[in-house]
């Protein structure tokens, strides 16, 4: 048998909780609209992380002085499950509101096994049990690839690579043959 391949549809709405979060945060500005307020926008956007992906609260960095005009785009950095996501920010309004999109998409490995088992499944006729590696989240530049398992009755384990093919977290995915 050749390798199996297909792809998965859109992370963010058929990997759970979102592979790549375009995030609701906002936070304003504490000086009268001219700079968003670094400390405050991370905090924010920490908090929506973690209910998000249900985790403790990350670290995120995000710069200062960065004017609070409509348009302008900043990046900043949390730490997710020991992981560097960098996450862009547009500022949305003058208030110094903003919103947040990632720019590493963000897998959840539970729910990327979940969708693969069921798309395997259909493809092979075969109820595969798939596992991913991973915490609750791990992050995966785009062109990068995650190496899950996938365990068919009487046979040994088989490598499937779910690769991520743009920023949105969707991905195309290989399974190999038998061995």
């Amino acid at each position: 048998m050749s390798h199996l391949t297909g792809a998965g549809r859109r992370a963010g709405q058929a990997v759970a909780v979102g592979a790549v979060a375009v995030l609701g945060a906002t936070a304003c500005s504490s000086t009268a609209g001219s700079t968003i307020n670094a400390g405050s926008a991370a905090r924010q956007i920490s908090a929506e992380l973690a209910a998000r992906y249900h985790l403790s609260p990350p670290a995120v960095t995000c710069p200062s002085g960065v004017p609070a005009r409509k348009g302008r785009t900043f990046v900043c950095t949390a730490t997710l499950a020991g992981q560097p996501a960098r996450l862009d920010a547009t500022v949305t309004g003058n208030s110094g509101r903003f919103t947040i999109s990632s720019a590493d998409p963000i897998l959840v490995p539970s729910s990327v096994a979940a969708q693969l088992t069921g798309e395997i499944k259909a493809r092979t006729g075969q109820q595969p049990s798939v596992s991913c590696p991973g915490g609750p989240v791990v992050v995966v530049p785009v062109q990068r690839s995650l190496t899950c398992s996938a365990t068919f009755s009487g046979q040994a384990p088989r490598t499937v690579t779910v690769t991520v093919v743009d920023r949105r977290g969707d991905f195309s995915f290989q399974l190999a043959p038998p061995s």
